[in-house]
């Protein structure tokens, strides 16, 4: 169930994933094996300390990134929250493992002198943090209420941390969460040796799409989007 307001409010919305996740077993196997299985290490980039990231091809190779997305119809849930019509702009496949965060407290848009940094038109991200072991493990925060502040000093993005509401999200196979981009969060740090996946949609609107995401990797994925909408 979408609630607008609540969205609007609070900057994040959580969505059922119904009709297909990662709690069948043949699923989560698969994806237990990809990570563990040492002749996927040429489908991997490594960006971040701690972390590996599927690169485009394989992404492109495997479907069920794109099943778990369209058949739980999540593009038209967000259609129907911000009451515009998204496109899918990127996805990414990564694994974290144990060690300090990989990202901590940013905004993916912000202003520092005066400059706008980052696409400052409506941009979304649907996450999801499979479960594929036994331990629970807490991925991902967010400083709830914080997308329409955009000011990003020290201050501001350091002590809101502190605030009561911070909104944390643990790994879990029947849900992801959807927040706007403007809003403070982080990449949790673990001390659990197990790999721990996520997946991470973004959208965007086609006026953002024409002013901010004109690169090959971009066009990749709106025109897959555009195709399954056809």
């Amino acid at each position: 169930m979408v609630n607008s307001e609540f969205f609007y409010q609070k900057g994040y919305q959580e969505f059922r994933l119904d009709k297909l996740n990662f709690s069948q077993d043949l699923i989560r196997n698969k994806f237990k094996e990809v990570i563990s299985d040492k002749k996927h290490d040429s489908k991997w980039l490594y960006k971040y300390k701690n972390t590996k990231d599927f690169e485009l091809q394989s992404i492109l190779d495997e479907p069920f990134l794109f099943d778990l997305l369209f058949k739980n119809e999540i593009d038209k849930k967000i259609n129907s929250l911000v009451n515009k019509k998204v496109f899918l702009t990127n996805i990414q496949y990564r694994i974290c493992y144990k060690g300090l965060s990989y990202m901590t407290w940013h905004r993916d848009t912000y202003i520092k002198k005066s400059k706008i940094i980052g696409p400052f038109l409506p941009c979304y991200k649907f996450l999801v943090f499979p479960k594929l072991f036994e331990e629970d493990s807490k991925e991902f925060s967010i400083i709830t209420e914080t997308h329409s502040r955009l000011n990003f000093s020290f201050i501001d993005k350091y002590f809101s941390s502190f605030k009561l509401n911070k909104k944390s999200f643990f790994c879990g196979n029947e849900y992801g969460v959807l927040m706007d981009t403007t809003t403070l969060h982080k990449a949790e740090q673990s001390l659990k040796d197990i790999p721990r996946p996520r997946i991470i949609y973004n959208f965007a609107t086609q006026e953002t799409i024409d002013k901010f995401y004109q690169n090959e990797r971009s066009k990749t994925f709106i025109d897959i989007h555009k195709k399954i909408l056809n």
